[in-house]
């Protein structure tokens, strides 16, 4: 993945989007189909782990600007 902005909401939003389109490419076969080297586990990995490094943050940046009335699943 290349790399995500600095601050935080940027990045959460970018990292949202450029998640979406893996449901397209993934054929979403079972492992002992795919070969080896399929990234799917890994990028889901990456994708989970840079999610919740980066959603408390973003989640802020929202209350701050709508008042707090904001709530980030």
């Amino acid at each position: 993945m290349t790399t995500l902005p600095d601050d935080p909401f940027a990045a959460y939003v970018q990292l949202i989007d450029r998640w979406r389109v893996l449901p397209y490419t993934d054929p979403g076969l079972p492992p002992s189909m795919l070969p080896a080297d399929w990234p799917g586990r890994r990028s889901f990995d990456e994708f989970a782990r840079l999610s919740a490094h980066l959603a408390g943050a973003a989640e802020e940046h929202v209350r701050a600007r709508v008042g707090g009335r904001a709530h980030v699943a």
